[in-house]
């Protein structure tokens, strides 16, 4: 099972753990949890993308995440970090 876990892309790490917490039920979460070493909120997007499968036409073919996430960019290139600038 953690051979397998391991093989499959970030997309599908959360919906396969969500898979096996509903076999296991009863405490299945903090088991999955910890035994493929990810967070209990990971698996609790799986759960809801399984109930709600119109969260994963969001993403988009081919990518792992949804358009909008990771850090944005600067509005003001100009502008620099003071802190580490020479006085």
């Amino acid at each position: 099972m953690l051979q397998y876990f391991t093989q499959l892309s970030g997309k599908n790490k959360p919906h396969y753990a969500a898979l096996e917490v509903e076999r296991l039920s009863y405490d299945g979460q903090e088991y999955i949890s910890h035994l493929f070493r990810i967070s209990p909120f990971r698996i609790c997007i799986g759960l809801e993308e399984f109930e709600n499968p119109a969260l994963l036409l969001n993403i988009p073919s081919g990518k792992d995440r949804k358009k909008g996430g990771g850090r944005k960019k600067l509005s003001h290139p100009e502008i620099t970090n003071t802190r580490y600038t020479s006085r």
